[in-house]
């Protein structure tokens, strides 16, 4: 064996080693690629889901004696931008006048009335925390929830799944899941998940 045959010999063990390295670094990458497409797929499917159940409960129960029963924008439903939590989990931020026209928040507080009681609700996304709910609570109007202390907050999407999630509140003739029944309603969009996700009615809260 010459040494011009060896040096051949180990230039393409070299270039074969080489070749395979490189194929079993583009299989990994890819695999983590997909698993975590899967799971952030995963995530947001749940979290439509999981809002799809929350937000129509938004004025259930309130004003049922009346010929318009429901709840009403800016005091059963709340929108805040800019919102944050105190040390003692007070929510705050920059009340949006809620109307016909969409407007854009990080924080949505409701009040419902499932057990003939009032009781108020709300969700908060922020970067550092991630979205969470908050509640429930005893509450007057959703308005009267705002400044004091929450003490149930439960982290639903933790911090870094998602860019900043915003929800999108306006007015639309709708009805949940697209039942046949429409009337002029709250509607709620989240996006910052993928794209924006399907509107949200909440039949419960005139439009």
């Amino acid at each position: 064996m010459s040494l011009v045959s060896l040096l051949v010999a180990m230039a393409l063990a070299l270039i074969c080693l080489v070749t395979a390295l490189h194929a079993w670094r583009a299989v990994v990458v890819g695999s983590r690629s997909t698993g975590s497409a899967a799971r952030f797929t995963g995530t947001a499917s749940g979290l439509e889901v999981q809002l799809a159940k929350l937000l129509p409960a938004a004025g259930w129960g309130i004003g049922g004696g009346s010929s318009n029963p429901g709840g009403t924008l800016n005091q059963h439903l709340v929108l805040l931008a800019n919102a944050t939590l105190s040390g003692t989990n007070g929510l705050s931020g920059s009340q949006q006048t809620l109307s016909a026209t969409a407007h854009a928040g990080n924080a949505i507080v409701w009040a419902t009335a499932i057990d003939g009681s009032l009781a108020c609700s709300a969700l908060i996304s922020r970067a550092s925390q991630g979205l969470q709910m908050l509640g429930p609570k005893p509450c007057t109007t959703a308005l009267s929830a705002l400044g004091s202390s929450w003490d149930e907050v439960v982290t639903l999407v933790p911090q870094g799944v998602f860019p900043d999630l915003a929800f999108s509140v306006g007015t639309a003739e709708c009805w949940p899941y697209g039942g046949p029944l429409k009337r002029s309603s709250a509607s709620v969009q989240v996006s910052g998940v993928r794209d924006t996700l399907s509107a949200v009615c909440l039949p419960n809260i005139r439009g």
